[in-house]
């Protein structure tokens, strides 16, 4: 019996191979997109389960309690870690990772390199993530001081595939290099672990080598690391939460004793808590801040899946349309086998066989189409996705689900409908079916408003990306070359750059400030009428400004001949005035001191003057409203960045004698430098990549819904094939034809553009909401994507109709 329905298959595929083919690659589109996300949503939620703890291994993060004016933050104090082990015996062991700062200099055979992700960690490193070595031992790998590990890929690009362990590299730290001992060579790291780096050396000589470490080793109110906690088997997390506040007046209670002294807390307040967050939980949580790598958004995880379910089902809905414009011509053929004894339950197998073997043809081409289409889409995605994944049990079962739920609901109605005809009325020619009915113009409505929402998110997020791009940032980021100083000493590079602008053609200016902008910003705090206020501060020089061509909209820029602004002036942007409330800003004081105002080599501000304020200017991400800001000249902090502003003759030549001039400050330091514009589009790549994603999906759900358009145009073009032959003898033209045929399709393209409009409004109003500088959502984008979807349906269903318009009717009158 089976033989035979598959042989009956066969020959219905065959004879029908226009649609089956249609039915085919709009399956196989489908499925395979939806493959992608698969792998994808595999990946994003096993993160780090290949720690073999990670089910108690927890990082500590510090969160403001009742709407304190203290921001959320991931690095630790230093002595957090040890305290929380010595205080509770829940912690098991805890670990501190910590960067030495941008990318570290290494040397090698006399050979400098760049090296990324060199992390300092604890020697219980091992103790808490698994981390396979492939040499070395892990109980002992860490406890030199002198000690280096390296993950297998670093290992070979430094030593080739020997064993390097015992061999030495040299680590640049603190403005000298270091000689450390490879004790240790780890597996490579599999991409879906939120703990990622090259090398790990030892925490303790991260300390040692960093002043700034030296200073608050033993310090509660400075922050620094990252903190992991290992709690023992069985241990009560909430018990261990619900002691957190008594941890921290224990160790920050002389802070707190401070803010209450000034008004700022209550008694038995506390401004901030230390949080545990699950290892499991660090991935797809972005609201805590960034630790070593970036968290993802889960939102975009649904916004995929849904892309992938809507193209499926427009696929589904292709198959069911095909199928029921196919069921007259199946009429015949079920009346005959229920007149010779065929059973409903038996039709109805051999139907949902036909689906099912059509399901299972899409799916192996959509398994070759989604190995084609990974390399643009682990780009989109950021991931490193491989279909050797479709191995395990948890992928395989997937793809079982997805080939029984494409199979079975897709070929399901025309199963059920076909199987319930009476041999009666189909051997007399009186079925009607396969005609135009409410479900096929639901499907199709369908179809096309799932098309036009695609479009639409496609279009609004393009325009936001634009508008981002296009934005006043308050500066100009244009030929704008940002140099870090790399450890060096800054004021002495900025000296010898602005001798060469001085001489140099190509240069027009050159700046220096802590901060590039579009990092991470530094804080200072202070109380301000019996509040506590948080500002950005950059630390500028006094020609700042002018490179980055920002405006003072109230009183004047530094002036370098008043040695008072270097010592005790700053200015402020409008977003300070506007939260300080002020009308009068300039000549304004702020009571705070910021330095060591007590030692007279030590420079410093105390109650500093404000003599302008700076048109506000973005220097985080549109996603964040400009917060207020303070720039000073006063030298209490480094310079770590220059800002040189080319002309625009010749820029590769001015930037080769950019790079000669900084080997004459160091041959032990690579030269680095970014555009500012480029570093600012960088803040935005992940809006850019998922918009393409969306597009991408958008061109799919349109081209399939365009494949069962035409295929549903054939089929009504076919069963009308006689009233468009006696329409044309009674003196129908071809325009009249193509709109008689055209404009039942027409009308359910509009009723899903009607549908579909509000719901992407919404959606994509929710999805602006995440940015402080954001378009609105016009009726002139949703016209835009229905306009497209109606043109591309209209060309599609005409050009079948004028093709029919066009038939001789002496041909279409001898039909059948």
């Amino acid at each position: 019996m089976w033989t035979n329905y598959l042989r009956v298959a066969l020959r219905s595929l065959r004879r029908q191979s226009l649609y089956s083919l249609i039915n085919v690659l709009g399956l196989a589109v489908g499925l395979a997109f939806c493959i992608l996300v698969l792998l994808f949503v595999r990946d994003e939620l096993t993160y780090d389960e290949t720690h073999e703890r990670s089910d108690r291994t927890y990082r500590l993060y510090r969160d403001p309690v009742d709407g304190a004016p203290v921001d959320r933050e991931l690095s630790m104090p230093i002595p957090a870690g040890p305290a929380m082990a010595a205080t509770f015996p829940e912690v098991e062991a805890f670990v501190r990772l910590d960067f030495p700062g941008g990318a570290t200099t290494i040397r090698h055979e006399g050979t400098l390199f760049e090296q990324d992700d060199v992390l300092a960690t604890d020697s219980s490193f091992f103790d808490v993530f698994t981390v396979p070595l492939i040499h070395g031992d892990p109980a002992t790998a860490l406890t030199d001081p002198l000690s280096v590990v390296l993950t297998a890929p670093i290992a070979r690009k430094y030593f080739g595939t020997a064993n390097p362990v015992g061999q030495t590299l040299s680590l640049r730290l603190s403005g000298d290099y270091v000689d450390l001992t490879v004790t240790g060579v780890t597996e490579a790291l599999p991409p879906n672990s939120s703990i990622q780096f090259a090398m790990l050396f030892p925490y303790d000589l991260f300390v040692e080598r960093f002043d700034y470490m030296q200073r608050v080793r033993d310090r509660w109110d400075a922050t620094r690391s990252i903190t992991y906690v290992l709690l023992r088997e069985g241990a009560d997390v909430e018990h261990l939460r619900a002691q957190m506040p008594e941890f921290m007046r224990t160790h920050l209670g002389f802070m707190y004793d401070e803010m209450r002294q000034e008004g700022l807390l209550a008694e038995g307040e506390i401004p901030a808590i230390f949080r545990l967050q699950p290892m499991r939980d660090i991935h797809l949580n972005p609201e805590v801040p960034p630790g070593l790598t970036p968290p993802s958004d889960p939102k975009y995880s649904y916004i995929l899946g849904g892309i992938a379910l809507a193209v499926l089902l427009i696929a589904c809905i292709n198959f069911t349309l095909l199928a029921l414009g196919r069921s007259a011509r199946r009429a015949k053929e079920v009346g005959v086998r229920k007149a010779m004894g065929a059973l409903r339950g038996q039709l109805m197998g051999q139907f949902w066989g036909e689906a099912l073997l059509l399901s299972a043809v899409a799916l192996g081409l959509g398994l070759g189409l989604a190995q084609i289409a990974l390399p643009v889409f682990n780009d989109l995605a950021g991931k490193t996705l491989t279909l050797g994944a479709v191995e395990g049990l948890w992928m395989a079962a997937g793809l079982l689900g997805l080939l029984l739920v494409t199979g079975l609901v897709a070929g399901g109605y025309p199963a059920l409908m076909l199987s319930r005809l009476q041999p009666a009325v189909t051997l007399r020619d009186r079925a009607s079916v396969g005609r135009a009915n409410a479900l096929t113009r639901t499907l199709v409505t369908a179809q096309f408003a799932l098309s036009v929402f695609l479009i639409a998110s496609t279009l609004v997020m393009v325009q936001q990306l634009r508008h981002v791009r296009t934005t006043n940032l308050g500066f100009q980021g244009e030929q704008v070359v940002v140099i870090p100083t790399r450890g060096l000493d800054g004021d002495q590079v900025l000296d010898r750059y602005q001798a060469l602008a001085a001489n140099d053609p190509g240069i027009a200016q050159v700046a220096g400030s802590n901060l590039a902008i579009g990092q991470s910003l530094w804080r200072r705090g202070f109380q301000y009428e019996g509040e506590l206020k948080q500002v950005a501060v950059f630390r500028i020089t006094d020609n700042y400004l002018e490179t980055l061509g920002m405006t003072v909209t109230q009183g004047r820029a530094f002036d370098p001949q008043r040695a008072s602004d270097a010592a005790n002036s700053i200015l402020v942007n409008e977003a300070f005035v506007r939260d300080f409330g002020w009308t009068t800003p300039v000549g304004q004081q702020l009571p705070v001191e910021w330095g060591d105002a007590g030692d007279e080599e030590e420079p410093s501000l105390l109650n500093p003057t404000v003599v302008g304020v700076v048109e506000d200017f973005h220097f985080q991400s549109l996603h964040n409203a400009v917060q207020p800001a303070v720039l000073y000249t006063n030298p209490m902090d480094p310079i770590l960045n220059l800002y040189v502003r080319l002309r625009p003759e010749d820029m590769s030549a001015t930037l080769d004698r950019l790079r000669a001039t900084w080997a004459t400050l160091t041959q032990d330091v690579p030269f680095e430098y970014t555009f500012l514009d480029e570093r600012m589009d960088r803040l935005y790549q992940n809006e850019a990549r998922w918009s393409q994603i969306v597009g991408y999906g958008a061109l799919f759900a349109v081209l399939i819904a365009v494949l069962g358009l035409f295929g549903m145009a054939t089929l009504t073009t076919a069963q009308r094939t006689k009233e468009i032959g006696i329409r044309k003898v009674l003196g129908a033209s071809a325009a009249q034809i193509v709109g008689l045929l055209s404009k039942d399709f027409a009308r359910l393209v509009v009723l899903a553009i009607v549908l579909a409009a509000p719901v992407a409004y919404l959606v994509m109003e929710r999805w602006l909401a995440d940015f402080a500088v954001r378009i609105d959502v016009g009726v002139g984008t949703l016209g835009l994507a229905g306009g497209l979807a109606l043109v591309v349906a209209l060309l599609t269903v005409g050009a079948q109709a004028f093709r029919a318009a066009q038939t001789d009717p002496a041909h279409s009158l001898r039909y059948e």
